[in-house]
């Protein structure tokens, strides 16, 4: 299987020394299934995607700094990417700012939240389904 990894920041330069770069830490967490899996890298925070869709079998997103309705145009773009996903049924998991812009995508609202960052494991119900 081809992964491909969407690159949506870089981690800051003063935690790369004890945790790596996000390259570093999806390469260590797929490395048990490096004979299965085969990692692709795109920096999409500067405009850089796969040239066919159907490089990868699925993608998953790096976190950022930044969030949905930052405005930002590489983050337009990025939408219309995960719009272009959810189209062709290609899998995609979006961690943190990726799950946000998976909803903004395809429909649901994004705000911020009054508690400022937050990190964690939470559960959500899905209230209503997309029709489709």
């Amino acid at each position: 299987m081809r992964l491909g990894v969407l690159l949506c920041d870089d981690v800051a330069p003063e935690l790369q020394a004890a945790h790596g770069t996000y390259r570093d830490m999806f390469s260590a967490l797929f490395q048990d299934d490096s004979n299965q899996i085969t990692l692709d890298f795109y920096r999409v925070i500067d405009g850089e995607y796969p040239k066919d869709i159907d490089e990868c079998d699925a993608y998953i997103t790096s976190g950022s700094q930044f969030g949905a309705n930052d405005g930002f145009v590489w983050i337009g773009h990025f939408m219309a990417f995960i719009e272009r996903l959810y189209e062709e049924k290609k899998p995609f998991v979006g961690i943190c700012f990726g799950h946000q812009l998976m909803a903004k995508a395809l429909g649901g609202e994004v705000v911020t939240s009054g508690r400022g960052w937050g990190i964690g494991v939470h559960s959500y119900a899905v209230k209503k389904k997309p029709a489709g």
